[in-house]
């Protein structure tokens, strides 16, 4: 089959890969910003990766490593509190339940989750767990869209407590050449 990355924590596609097969899919550099309720945070993670194995003809199996993040977290005019090292290692399985060998139209998955408080520091700082259902749309090869609800119960490091989370994510992918999306 053609790849069709997953992407965890952005979108996932509702493809899996052929059986026996394993794949290999990493971010080998991702940089994280962002600000809330005066709080500011930045976070670099340095070769997040996603080992595949296929099981069936429409579900595989997946392990994501987050091998190594730095974080810092500030208010305005404080020093920053840093952190650093191996993440948490999440598990999970998905599931296609329509259109996994399309060329063109659409694809249908559910995968779920469990992750593992592996991070210390750097982790999320408890297990979560979640269900996602990604759908993409191939419009033509090379161009398609990828639509996700997912719901988690995740945890809050800062309150040592969990909580529930929908997200909706959505991404257009494009080919320009064979090296180049």
């Amino acid at each position: 089959r053609k790849l069709h990355p997953d992407r965890p924590g952005i979108t996932e596609s509702a493809f899996t890969i052929d059986p026996g097969h394993f794949q290999l899919e990493t971010n080998l550099l991702r940089v994280r910003r962002g600000r809330e309720n005066g709080q500011r945070r930045r976070e670099l993670h340095l070769n997040q990766a996603t080992l595949k194995l296929g099981l069936t003809e429409q579900t595989d199996a997946q392990v994501v490593l987050e091998s190594y993040i730095r974080e810092a977290e500030w208010t305005h005019g404080a020093q920053p509190a840093r952190r650093r090292g191996f993440g948490d290692v999440t598990l999970r399985l998905k599931h296609n339940l329509f259109g996994d060998d399309v060329t063109t139209g659409g694809a249908l998955a559910v995968a779920g989750y469990v992750r593992l408080p592996t991070g210390g520091a750097v982790g999320e700082g408890g297990p979560e767990a979640g269900l996602s259902l990604p759908f993409t749309y191939i419009f033509v090869p090379g161009t398609e869209l990828s639509v996700q609800l997912r719901g988690q119960r995740s945890y809050d490091r800062n309150e040592g407590a969990p909580y529930w989370a929908v997200l909706p994510a959505a991404t257009v992918n494009h080919e320009f050449t064979r090296w180049l999306g």
